[in-house]
C-alpha cells in the first residue's frame, strides 16, 4: 500500500507537473504568439502607415509646390492690377502653405529629411520676402516697380531653389522610406529567429491558432488590403498625370476626376457640387452615373431645405453616413432622393481652398448600407484635393491670361502716350525709355538696345534731360522741368519730365521713375492765349478811349456850332470897317481851331469826316514831296521807293497826308541829330490770317489784298514796352507830348478799314507800315461848293430838327439869313410832330443824325414815309459814311459836317433845291 502510495504520488506529481507545464507552455505559446503575432501585426502597420506616410508626403509636397505657384500668380496680379482680392488670395494660400509645411514637419522624423525641409522652408521664406517686399509697393502705388522685381532673375533664382528643395525634400522622403521598409524587414528577420528558439514550445500553439485562424484567410485580406492601396495610388496617380489641364475648361477635368472617383471606391454616383456666392445654395457641376456611363448637372439644392446638412458643411467636416436615409445629416434627402434612388450609403467631403470651404464631392452607394473605411475616407479627401486643385488651376489659368491681357493692354497704353515712361535705378542710369519717346529721336525700341544706355548715340538734348535725372537723383529731389527736343522729324518739341523716387517697405529709395509728357501744343496755346488776352485788352482800350473821344468830340462840335455860326452870322451882319469885325474873326479862326482838334479826337475813334475818293498811294505821296523834305531834320536823308501800277484805294487825302506827316515826324525826330535816312515806300501784297495777326488794331482784318505805306528810319528804335504803348493817347518819348501823334494816325488808319504794322527793335530803327484795302470801286464825294455870303438868298419853309437848343438856334438863323421860313423843333418826336402839322407846306428838312429818343434815321424814315420826295439834309460830327450806313435804305439828299458855316449850310441848301 505504502509503495503504491507513494509510488503514484510521485506520477500523480508528474502528471500534475506535467500538466502545471503543459499549462505554463500553452500559456507561454500563447503569450509567445501574442507577441509574435502583435510584432507582426505592428511590423504590417508599420508599413502601411511608411507606405501612406509617403504617398501622404508626395502629396503635400505636390500642393506645396503648386501652392508656390499660387503664390507667385497672386503677387503679380497684385502687382499688375492693384486689386485688394489677390492681396487676400495671397495671404490665404501663403497660410496655406504654412500649414502644409507644418503637417509635413509632423510627417517627417528623419535627420535628412527635416535638412531638406528647412532648406523648403527657407527658399519659402526668401521667396516670401520678395514677394511681400512687392506687394507693399504695390500699396504704395508703385505697381510697374513690383512687377519689375517680381520678374527679376533674383527672384527666379528663389524660385528655382524652392522647387529644388522640394525635389531634394521628395527624394529624402522617398530614402527615409525605403531605410524604414530596410529596418522593418529585419525586425521581422529577429522576430523569426526568436521563434525558431522557441518552436518546440509553441508547434502545438501554432498548429492550434493555424486552425483558429486560417492562413488563407489572412493571406485574401491581406492581398485584398494591399490590392486597395494599389487601386487608390493608381487611381491618385492617373489623376495626378492626367493630360486634361486647365486649357481644356472646367467641365472635363471634373468628368475625368468623378469617373476615375466612382470606378476606384467602387460607388454608383459621384458628384462635384459648389457653392453659390451666398452660400445659400449648392449647384451641381458634375453627376456621374456609373450604370449609365453619363454626366448629368445643373441641379441645386437651397439651404433653407436641408438646414441639417449644410450645417454639417459649415462645420467642415466629411459626413461618412453608413445609413443614409437615417443619419441626422442625410435624413432630409430621403424621400425626395435616396428611397427613390435606392441610395444607402454617402461619403461627402468638402472641397477647400486655404481656408474657405468652396463645395462638396458626394460618393452615393446603391444597395445594402455600406460602413466606410478610413481608407476610403482618405481617398475621397484626396478626390477633393483634386478638384480643389483643378478649381485654383483654372483660377490660376484664368488669373495668368488676364495677368497677360493686362500687361499688354497698359503697355500698349503706356506706348501710345507721346514719350511716355522712364526709370532708373539708385545712381541714376536710365532702366526703361518707352518706344514712343525713343521713336521720336529715331531709336529703336529699349528693349532692342544693345549695351549698356550710356553707350547708346542719344542726342544731345537727350543727354541733357538724363543728366538732369541723375542730378535730382543724386540730390534727392523731385524731377520736374521743361527741356526742348529736336525730333527725327526736325521739329523742335517741349517736353515737360516729372517723376519720383520708388521706396521700399522701409521706406529706402529702390529706384524712380517718372513721365515725359509732350506740352509742345500747350506751350503754344498758352502763348496764344496771352497773345490774344493781350490783343483783347488793347481792343478794349482802343475803343473805351475812342468811344470816349468820339463823345467829348460830338459834344464840343454842338458847342462849337453855336460859337462859329453866330460868328459867322456877326461877320455877314458887320461892316468891313466895324472895330468889332477883327475880334469877331478872331473868334471864328478859334472856332475852326477847335473844330479841328475835335476831328482828331474823332479821327482817334475811327468816326472821322472823310472824303472818300479813289486814291493813288505813290502819287499822293510823291505830291508830298517837297513838303516831307522840308519838314524833316536837316541831317536826315530822304528816299523814295514807289511799285509800279498799283491799284487805287479808298480814301481821304486829306487825312492820309496827316498820316504820312505824323510819321515821317516821328522818324525824324528818332534819327535826331545825327545822319540817318527815312524811306517811304509803297507796294502790294497779300495778306493772310497768319500775317495779320500782327497788325495794329487787334480787330480781324479780311484776308485779301492790301497796299502798304512803309515809313522805316534807323533811328534809335523802341523796346517791347514802348512799342505797347505807341497807339495810347498824348504818349511820347520826347519831354512833352504833341497831341494824339500815333493815337489819330491809328483812328484814321482804322476809319480806312486798314492796319499798322510795326518792326522795331533797340539800335535797329523803326518801320511803320501802313496797311489799306484795295478798292473794288472808285467812289467819290462831291465838293462842298461855297457861295459868296448875300450871292444867293432861298425861299420856302425849311425844318430844322436838333437836340441841342443853341444848335436849332443858329441853324434857324442861318437859314432866316438867305431867306427861307424856319420851322425848329429840339429833338425827334417834336420834329416829326411838326412835320405831320406842316407836310404839306414844309420844303427841305436839316436834322443831326445823333438824338436821345428818335435818331435822324428814324426821324428820315418817319417823313420819307409820309413824303418820299421830301429832301433832307444830314447834320452830323461823325464821318459821312458812318452816317450813311445808318441811315441804310433811306435815301437822303445831302451831308453836312458840324460845325459849319451859314456858306456851308447855303451851298448844301442850293444843291438840294436846285436837284429837285
Amino acid at each position: 500500500m505504502m509503495d503504491n502510495a507513494t509510488t503514484r504520488l510521485p506520477i500523480d506529481r508528474t502528471w500534475r507537473g506535467l500538466a502545471l507545464a503543459c499549462g505554463a507552455g500553452f500559456l507561454l505559446t500563447i503569450a509567445l504568439f501574442v507577441a509574435l503575432s502583435w510584432s507582426v501585426l505592428s511590423l504590417f502597420r508599420q508599413l502601411q502607415v511608411t507606405s501612406s506616410s509617403e504617398s501622404r508626403l508626395q502629396i503635400l509636397l505636390g500642393e506645396i509646390a503648386f501652392q508656390d505657384e499660387v503664390l507667385s500668380m497672386s503677387a503679380r496680379m497684385a502687382a499688375a492690377t492693384g486689386q485688394p482680392r489677390w492681396f487676400e488670395r495671397y495671404e490665404q494660400t501663403a497660410g496655406v502653405t504654412l500649414k502644409t509645411l507644418g503637417e509635413v514637419g509632423k510627417l517627417v522624423d528623419d535627420p535628412a529629411c527635416v535638412s531638406s525641409l528647412q532648406r523648403v522652408a527657407k527658399a519659402d521664406a526668401t521667396s516670401k520676402e520678395v514677394e511681400e517686399r512687392a506687394l507693399s509697393l504695390v500699396r504704395q502705388g508703385n505697381g510697374p516697380v513690383a512687377l519689375k522685381l517680381l520678374t527679376s532673375p533674383a527672384y527666379f533664382e528663389t524660385e528655382v531653389e524652392f522647387k529644388d528643395s522640394v525635389e531634394s525634400l521628395s527624394e529624402a522622403v522617398h530614402e527615409r522610406s525605403k531605410r524604414l521598409l530596410g529596418h522593418l524587414r529585419q525586425r521581422l528577420s529577429i522576430v523569426s529567429i526568436s521563434g525558431v528558439t522557441c518552436a518546440v514550445l509553441i508547434i502545438a500553439c501554432w498548429l492550434i491558432i493555424l486552425r483558429l485562424l486560417p492562413r488563407e484567410f489572412l493571406r485574401k485580406e491581406r492581398n485584398q488590403r494591399e490590392a486597395l492601396h494599389r487601386g487608390y495610388e493608381s487611381a491618385l496617380l492617373l489623376l495626378a498625370q492626367s493630360k486634361t489641364n486647365a486649357s481644356s475648361g472646367l467641365g472635363p477635368i471634373l468628368a475625368e476626376i468623378t469617373e476615375v472617383a466612382a470606378r476606384t471606391l467602387p460607388v454608383s454616383q459621384v458628384g462635384v457640387w459648389l457653392f453659390n456666392e451666398d452660400r445659400s445654395a449648392i449647384r451641381c457641376l458634375d453627376l456621374y452615373h456609373v450604370d449609365s456611363d453619363s454626366h448629368t448637372g445643373q441641379q441645386e439644392l437651397k439651404a433653407s431645405c436641408y438646414p441639417r446638412y449644410f450645417s454639417a458643411l459649415e462645420e467642415g467636416r466629411l459626413i461618412a453616413a453608413s445609413d443614409a436615409v437615417n443619419d441626422p445629416r442625410t435624413n432630409e434627402f430621403a424621400a425626395d432622393y435616396l428611397i427613390p434612388n435606392h441610395i444607402a450609403s454617402m461619403l461627402d467631403v468638402p472641397i477647400r481652398v486655404g481656408d474657405s470651404q468652396l463645395g462638396v464631392v458626394c460618393h452615393e452607394h446603391v444597395g445594402k448600407r455600406r460602413h466606410w473605411t478610413v481608407d476610403e475616407e482618405h481617398f475621397a479627401a484626396s478626390i477633393a484635393d483634386f478638384v480643389s486643385l483643378a478649381f485654383q488651376e483654372i483660377q490660376r489659368r484664368r488669373s495668368e491670361e488676364a495677368l497677360i491681357e493686362s500687361e499688354a493692354r497698359y503697355r500698349s497704353i503706356g506706348e501710345l502716350i507721346p514719350f511716355g515712361f522712364w526709370s532708373c535705378d539708385q545712381s541714376g542710369e536710365v532702366t526703361y525709355l518707352s518706344a514712343s519717346f525713343l521713336e521720336v529721336i529715331g531709336m529703336k525700341k529699349f528693349d532692342d538696345l544693345q549695351g549698356a544706355i550710356g553707350e547708346q548715340p542719344f542726342p544731345d538734348e537727350v543727354v541733357a534731360i538724363f543728366d538732369y535725372w541723375r542730378r535730382c537723383i543724386a540730390a534727392n529731389e523731385q524731377v520736374d522741368a521743361e527741356f526742348p527736343l529736336v525730333g527725327i522729324d526736325g521739329r523742335t518739341r517741349t517736353i515737360l519730365t516729372r517723376g519720383s523716387p520708388i521706396l521700399d517697405e522701409r521706406g529706402e529709395v529702390r529706384s524712380w521713375a517718372g513721365l515725359n509728357l509732350d506740352m509742345t501744343d500747350r506751350r503754344r496755346d498758352d502763348q496764344e492765349r496771352r497773345r490774344l488776352e493781350a490783343k483783347m485788352q488793347q481792343a478794349q482800350k482802343l475803343e473805351s478811349l475812342g468811344v470816349l473821344a468820339g463823345g467829348i468830340a460830338h459834344d464840343f462840335n454842338n458847342l462849337l456850332m453855336a460859337v462859329l455860326g453866330n460868328a459867322s452870322l456877326a461877320l455877314i451882319d458887320l461892316s468891313e470897317e466895324s472895330p468889332a469885325r477883327k475880334s469877331v474873326e478872331q473868334i471864328e479862326t478859334a472856332a475852326l481851331r477847335a473844330a479841328d482838334l475835335t476831328r482828331e479826337l474823332l479821327a482817334y475813334s475811327g468816326k472821322g469826316s472823310f472824303v472818300i475818293e479813289s486814291l493813288d498811294v505813290s502819287a499822293l505821296v510823291e505830291e508830298m514831296a517837297h513838303l516831307l523834305e522840308v519838314s524833316i531834320s536837316k541831317s536826315a536823308r530822304l528816299s523814295l521807293q514807289f511799285a509800279p501800277s498799283l491799284p487805287a484805294i479808298e480814301g481821304d487825302a486829306t487825312q492820309l497826308r496827316q498820316v504820312i506827316m505824323n510819321l515821317i515826324t516821328n522818324a525824324s525826330d528818332a534819327i535826331g541829330e545825327r545822319r540817318g535816312e527815312i524811306t517811304i515806300q509803297t507796294g502790294l501784297l497779300h495778306a493772310d490770317r497768319d500775317y495779320l495777326a500782327d497788325v495794329f488794331p487787334e480787330h480781324d482784318l479780311p484776308e485779301g489784298d492790301y497796299v502798304y505805306l512803309d515809313v522805316a528810319d534807323d533811328g534809335a528804335g523802341m523796346d517791347d514796352e514802348t512799342k505797347a504803348r505807341i497807339f495810347d493817347p498824348f504818349f511820347s518819348t520826347k519831354f512833352t507830348g504833341r497831341g494824339l501823334g500815333l493815337a489819330a494816325v491809328l483812328g484814321i488808319v482804322r476809319g480806312h478799314r486798314g492796319g499798322i504794322r510795326v518792326v522795331s527793335k533797340p539800335g535797329e530803327g523803326t518801320t511803320f507800315r501802313i496797311h489799306l484795302p484795295v478798292c473794288p470801286e472808285s467812289p467819290t464825294e462831291t465838293p462842298i461848293v461855297e457861295v459868296e455870303p448875300q450871292s444867293w438868298m432861298g425861299e420856302g419853309l425849311v425844318l430844322v430838327i436838333d437836340d441841342e437848343v443853341d444848335v436849332v438856334e443858329v441853324t434857324s438863323n442861318m437859314l432866316q439869313k438867305f431867306g427861307f421860313r424856319v420851322l425848329s423843333a429840339t429833338g425827334g418826336p417834336e420834329g416829326v410832330s411838326l412835320f405831320q402839322e406842316h407836310a404839306d407846306e414844309i420844303d427841305a428838312v436839316v436834322v443831326d443824325m445823333t438824338m436821345p429818343e428818335m435818331d435822324g434815321a428814324q426821324v428820315c424814315e418817319r417823313i420819307h414815309g409820309v413824303r418820299a420826295d421830301l429832301p433832307i439834309l444830314i447834320t452830323s460830327g461823325y464821318s459821312e459814311h458812318d452816317v450813311l450806313n445808318r441811315i441804310h435804305g433811306n435815301s437822303v439828299a445831302g451831308f453836312l459836317h458840324k460845325p459849319y458855316k451859314p456858306t456851308d449850310l447855303a451851298s448844301r441848301l442850293r444843291e438840294m433845291l436846285d436837284d429837285r
